[in-house]
């Protein structure tokens, strides 16, 4: 028994100086994974509001340019990039059964810019509502 003590006692004298690196590997390799996750996934959201915003002219004119459904493609995204955050979830489900989607995108992008933590004093309407847009097709 007294043997046993004697070769535990040597294991943790022989070990324990490790122990505070190993341990501090640990909590700085976790941080880490922790940090960058929510970093990549805010990075995710963002992408997502960037096309929304830059296709938004799609919904207006219902029609995509070379086949870029870009802004459609966002919208299918939102409740999986978006799960979790209410405000966004109450208004894309508000959007997504409208009748007059155009005037519930508002809401939407609003809801989509603060959890997207982007610092922006409030945006008139106007500049939501009318998209710059390439021109119309002629069509013969």
């Amino acid at each position: 028994m007294d043997d046993m003590l004697n070769s535990f006692i040597e294991l943790l004298l022989g070990v324990g100086p490790l122990l505070p690196g190993l341990i501090g590997a640990f909590i700085g390799s976790t941080f880490t994974y922790l940090f960058n996750r929510r970093r990549d996934h805010l990075e995710l959201k963002r992408e997502v509001l960037r096309r929304v915003m830059g296709y938004r002219w799609q919904l207006a004119t219902m029609e995509s340019y070379s086949d870029d459904c870009s802004f459609f493609t966002s919208l299918n995204e939102i409740p999986v990039i978006f799960a979790g955050d209410y405000k966004v979830e109450k208004a894309f489900e508000k959007f997504r059964t409208s009748p007059k989607a155009g005037r519930e995108l508002i809401p939407l992008i609003q809801a989509m810019v603060i959890a997207c933590k982007i610092k922006t004093q409030k945006w008139p309407e106007e500049l939501l509502m009318i998209p710059m847009s390439p021109p119309r097709r002629v069509t013969k």
